[in-house]
C-alpha cells in the first residue's frame, strides 16, 4: 500500500513539473501585443488577453480569434473554434505551423 501510495506522488509530482511551466507561459508572457508572422508574409499586430480572446488590427487577414495553453505551448483558433497552428516557445518567440497546411506561423514581440 505504501509503495502505490509513493508512485502516485510520483506521478502527480511529474505531472505538475511538466504542466505548470507551460501554465505560466500561457498565463504570464502569452497576454499582450505580439507581431504575426504567416509564412513570409508581412507582420501583423495581434492582442491576446486573459480571458482566450485575440484582438487583430484592420490590416491582419490572418483568422485567428481565440487563444489557449496546451500542454508543451500554445494552440491558436479560429472563431468557430477550429484549431488554426499549434506553436512553442523559442527564443522568446512562439514558434510552430497552421493545422491545415503547414505553413509557419511566428509570435514576436
Amino acid at each position: 500500500m505504501t509503495t502505490h501510495r509513493i508512485s502516485l506522488v510520483l506521478v502527480v509530482a511529474a505531472l505538475l513539473s511538466v504542466g505548470l511551466p507551460v501554465l505560466a507561459l500561457a498565463q504570464d508572457s502569452v497576454e499582450g501585443s505580439w507581431k504575426l508572422v504567416l509564412g513570409r508574409n508581412t507582420p501583423c499586430e495581434i492582442s491576446m488577453t486573459a480571458d482566450g480572446d485575440i484582438t487583430r488590427a484592420a490590416d491582419c487577414s490572418v483568422p485567428v480569434a481565440r487563444w489557449k495553453a496546451t500542454s508543451d505551448g500554445v494552440q491558436l483558433q479560429t472563431a468557430s473554434g477550429e484549431t488554426y497552428a499549434l506553436l512553442k516557445a523559442k527564443a522568446g518567440n512562439l514558434e510552430g505551423a497552421t493545422f491545415a497546411d503547414m505553413r509557419r506561423v511566428t509570435l514576436s514581440r
